[in-house]
């Protein structure tokens, strides 16, 4: 019991703190690749969307 609760006492402040620590970055890393490459999906396709438009008017002052 009193060697549990030693070894508790020696890793209070450093490995689980670290840990935690190191699982919010990796979270936050991973959540933030997949929210810009959704993004960057979004983007594109509106992107081809206000394209395609833009094409589309100019073909038909072209054939006016």
């Amino acid at each position: 019991m009193t060697k549990s609760l030693e070894k508790i006492k020696s890793n209070a402040g450093t490995t689980p703190a670290f840990n935690s620590v190191h699982d919010y970055i990796t979270f936050a890393v991973l959540m933030v690749f997949i929210i810009g490459s959704l993004s960057a999906f979004y983007v594109y396709n509106l992107q081809a969307q206000v394209f395609g438009r833009w094409a589309k008017e100019f073909y038909d002052f072209l054939l006016k």
